[in-house]
């Protein structure tokens, strides 16, 4: 179903992996500013963004392992 020529390595993964956290950073930093009226990094964001990042490396491994059984 998918493609997952983007999941062949495990450096490349980890490189996915930081930018969606990044993205989703950005996100709830731009959540912040519309709330606070200022940018800046909280345990929210921070969570957010690592979850961001957990989310990714773990459909990255499924995917792998999904790909190697068949």
């Amino acid at each position: 179903m998918f493609e997952t020529g983007a999941f062949d390595s495990w450096p490349l993964v980890i490189l996915g992996a930081t930018c969606f956290a990044v993205l989703f950073a950005g996100v709830g930093m731009m959540t912040e500013f519309f709330f606070d009226g200022q940018f800046h990094v909280t345990k929210h964001v921070f969570g957010l963004s690592l979850f961001a990042f957990a989310g990714y490396i773990l459909v990255a491994y499924q995917l792998r392992q999904e790909s190697r059984s068949t």
